[in-house]
């Protein structure tokens, strides 16, 4: 399988969120639907806005990941 990482771009956000609820409802059974609806939201108001670097990886133009890492905004220029 062939993957391209890349940096995400505001338009890439609603896809982020999706694969993030999705991770959170396979992966965290400690969470229950608001409470997990509630941290997509809050997340989802300010990504972008902080100082975070999220790529995303994608096989066949589709975004099947993404990861971020926040402090270094600084990289991403030489990215």
């Amino acid at each position: 399988m062939d993957f391209k990482i890349r940096l995400s771009m505001p338009e890439d956000t609603d896809k982020i969120i999706e694969i993030q609820t999705i991770s959170l409802r396979t992966l965290s059974a400690s969470y229950n639907s608001t409470q997990i609806e509630s941290l997509v939201r809050s997340q989802a108001s300010y990504r972008f806005l902080r100082d975070e670097i999220i790529v995303v990886a994608e096989h066949q133009n589709e975004i099947d990941g993404a990861a971020s890492s926040i402090g270094w905004n600084h990289l991403a220029a030489k990215l």
